[in-house]
């Protein structure tokens, strides 16, 4: 489950909190918590599958996916040999807008995607360049409920003030904490947003 909590607060610029006097920009400082989160795994979201020998390739659907993302997060895909042959997810962002993102094999190297999937709709393998299977997994980029901006982010785990910044990606509003994403754990980022509601 993810809890959302928000203050309005007036536009940075700089290092600092500076209102402007007749164009002041109001943006939010947001507190978000990911409670419990599933580690980064290779195959959450669909298990050793082959690639398709077929030139039009293979859809794979919801109803043969191991699992939805539990929270909106990034994809991963990895192949079991030597590949190079690409995937496409499709599936709707933590907006409820619809995204794809396509995904090139690196042999047994996993790959990471950069858009946060809530759902997947629908995962197209193109046709393998050598035998081999793939597994598509969740990453440890993170979707925030709102649009971020790039400034003063902090993280807790349990409680904890990271060390280390969070990463944040405006682009795709994610966040990828420091600390490894574990089911057993609370997550909290703090982040300014452009949502002005």
């Amino acid at each position: 489950m993810s809890r959302f909590f928000k203050q309005p607060v007036i536009a940075l610029q700089g290092l600092g909190i500076i209102p402007k006097r007749n164009t002041a920009t109001v943006h939010m400082e947001c507190l978000e918590e990911w409670f419990h989160p599933v580690a980064a795994t290779a195959d959450q979201i669909l298990t050793a599958k082959a690639m398709p020998t077929a030139a039009a390739g293979e859809d794979v659907l919801p109803a043969a996916l191991a699992n939805q993302p539990d929270f909106p997060r990034n994809v991963t895909a990895t192949g079991s040999a030597a590949q190079t042959a690409h995937i496409i997810v499709y599936g709707t962002d933590q907006f409820g807008a619809a995204i794809s993102e396509e995904l090139t094999l690196n042999g047994t190297s996993l790959v990471e995607g950069s858009k946060a999937f809530a759902t997947i709709t629908k995962i197209h393998l193109n046709q393998r360049s050598g035998a081999a299977n793939v597994t598509v997994g969740v990453g440890s980029k993170l979707g925030t409920a709102r649009h971020l901006l790039l400034w003063l982010p902090a993280g807790t785990v349990d409680g904890a003030l990271e060390g280390t910044l969070p990463t944040l990606d405006a682009v795709n509003s994610t966040i990828v904490f420091n600390t490894a994403l574990a089911n057993t754990k609370v997550y909290i980022g703090k982040y300014w947003a452009k949502d002005t509601k």
